[in-house]
């Protein structure tokens, strides 16, 4: 009798109240300027998203998701922090598409 009592309770603030992200999960959102591998070693991965007239760039560890994303485009890229990495997992890829300015036709 007690658990369900607790199931509903509970129950109800994950149907009702927004996902919080986790701690290690950050999303970059821009300009997709490019996936690179650097020269120098460890040759680790990077790519290189602009939001703002700031340019992002995240080292990441080899991914395919962006292979198919073309230079220039809006995206939504969501990584996850590795623990006592100094890389960061890509777990998602958005490609979005750009907002018409109003005033333009």
């Amino acid at each position: 009798m007690r658990n369900t009592a607790k199931e509903k309770f509970f129950g109800w603030f994950d149907k009702n109240l927004p996902r919080q992200k986790r701690k290690n999960e950050k999303t970059y959102r821009g300009i997709f300027m490019g996936f690179f591998q650097y020269e120098s070693p460890p040759h680790e991965w990077f790519f290189t998203v602009c939001e703002d007239d700031i340019e992002h760039k995240v080292p990441t560890m080899s991914s395919n998701l962006l292979t198919g994303v073309q230079h220039g485009s809006v995206v939504e890229v969501g990584t996850e922090v590795l623990p006592g990495a100094r890389v960061e997992m890509i777990r998602r890829v958005r490609v979005l598409s750009r907002a018409r300015n109003p005033d333009t036709t």
